[in-house]
């Protein structure tokens, strides 16, 4: 049968039509695994709420890492196949994670895995931990690292097909953070003026990048705001046992037999120590012949490192020798140490140290806090005058790291007498109103009625004057 050329031309357009199915059948052609991958730009971050400074509101502080907050994405697609993954990969600095070989795991490897999603749906929420992204980056994986410290990190969406996971990705969304775990430097007191119920505290030079990087200090006062004494009591030593008593005289015949020396002295307490036991006691004196004993010498006691024991160097005439006298007893009680102490020489507390982590901003011992990061002078709240009170200050850098404390500073807040106020105590009855004339006591103050004459004489001088004056320009007109 014969073909015309259009129906040959029909013919093989049908064949290859038919081959390009029967390929497709057998596996050659290559799906769209996903398509349209967006990921919302709006992020749950809880600690972004608190944050005021819009560049570090999604970053990742200390205690972010700590407390295991979670950043929360939605992430959609046009259309998902199955056998894919979702995938979010973590690099430092400007690595592309999109690249295969960047994901492969080996020495020197710069991107991490910090979720996977099999099979995702058009609209897949998800959830990342701050400190699975921080642990990729430090080595001891406990968020303590001080090198991280305003590190950007990029995180990678990326559509994986299951069948190549180390294939390069065309299908890909990014979003940048940081991670700032070091806390900032403690400031630097260099002085502190005692005010009426108040404590000023001058700070030291503060480096421009300080100051970018302070969203606050707090002060934390030692009695805490309001009260006169410290709320508890510390202890920085064990007491030692008391101090021995005397030792026993002698008892060989005699008249009268010789005396036993005193007992050795208790050790002496040094801050927090214990004292050693006391000496032995001295040995009793040589006895004349019918005569009276030496008193032996007295035993020296302890001190917190070693215990030592003495004995008397008198003597007499010869006689008999009178029998030892007794061991001393223990050592004096311990001292309690110098913590809390608060002086002009010693400035120190039981509850909070220079170096250590602050207290709690819910703390009892919170007396203020400004958010003048250009400060140079910073104010406590109210505190009781006459007590002497211990002030430190923590930074707050604009993450949330909290600086450890700096060095304690006391003085003794004391109520200021203004002029009116000493003049009322001594006696002053004026005042009232902006020109009001307070009675005088005539028997406090003979001068009162004169007072009072010449101000109503001068008033009157003053009137008739005007009185007059009014007069003649009237005249001249």
């Amino acid at each position: 049968m014969a073909h015309s050329p259009s129906s040959r031309s029909r013919l093989r357009r049908a064949l290859c039509t038919l081959g390009t199915v029967a390929l497709s059948t057998v596996g050659f052609a290559t799906p769209a695994f996903a398509e349209g991958l967006a990921v919302s730009n709006i992020v749950k971050y809880t600690p972004a709420d608190s944050r005021t400074d819009p560049d570090v509101k999604y970053w990742i502080s200390k205690a972010d890492c700590e407390r295991e907050e979670k950043f929360t994405f939605t992430a959609t697609f046009t259309s998902v196949a199955t056998n894919t993954d979702l995938e979010v990969w973590a690099t430092l600095g400007s690595t592309d994670c999109s690249i295969g070989m960047n994901r492969q795991t080996k020495d020197g490897q710069a991107c991490f895995l910090v979720y996977s999603e099999p099979d995702p749906v058009v609209s897949t929420s998800v959830e990342i931990s701050a400190r699975t992204i921080a642990d990729q980056f430090t080595s001891t994986a406990d968020c303590s690292s001080t090198s991280i410290n305003g590190q950007s990190v990029t995180l990678y969406f990326l559509v994986i097909n299951q069948s190549e996971p180390s294939a390069d990705v065309t299908e890909k969304q990014t979003w940048p953070t940081s991670i700032d775990l070091s806390a900032p430097d403690p400031p630097n007191i260099t002085g502190i003026t005692a005010g009426d119920g108040t404590l000023d505290l001058a700070l030291g030079d503060v480096t421009a990048e300080a100051k970018n990087d302070t969203q606050r200090y707090i002060l934390f006062c030692d009695p805490p705001s309001g009260a006169a004494s410290s709320n508890g009591s510390c202890s920085c030593g064990n007491p030692g046992a008391d101090g021995g008593a005397a030792g026993s005289g002698g008892n060989l015949p005699g008249p009268p037999p010789a005396t036993g020396g005193t007992g050795g002295i208790g050790g002496m307490p040094t801050t927090g120590g214990t004292a050693m036991t006391g000496g032995m006691g001295g040995i009793g004196g040589m006895p004349t012949t019918g005569g009276t004993a030496m008193t032996g010498g007295m035993g020296m006691g302890g001190t917190t490192t070693s215990s030592t024991t003495t004995s008397s160097n008198t003597s007499s005439a010869t006689g008999s020798t009178a029998a030892a006298g007794g061991s001393g007893g223990s050592g004096g009680s311990g001292g309690t140490g110098e913590c809390g102490e608060k002086s002009a020489d010693v400035c120190s507390s039981c509850f909070f140290a220079e170096g250590e982590e602050a207290p709690s901003e819910d703390s009892e011992y919170k007396c203020g806090e400004s958010t003048n990061n250009a400060a140079s002078t910073l104010q406590t709240d109210s505190i009781e005058n006459g007590t002497i009170t211990a002030v430190a200050i923590a930074v707050v850098d604009k993450v949330g790291n909290v600086s450890p404390l700096s060095p304690l500073q006391c003085a003794t807040p004391t109520e200021v007498t203004d002029f009116y106020e000493a003049y009322r105590e001594n006696g002053g009855r004026g005042g009232g109103g902006t020109c009001s004339l307070g009675f005088f006591n005539r028997a406090n103050n003979a001068a009162g009625p004169a007072l009072a004459l010449l101000t109503a004489s001068a008033f009157l001088f003053r009137r008739r004057r005007k009185t007059s004056k009014t007069k003649r320009i009237g005249g001249a007109q």
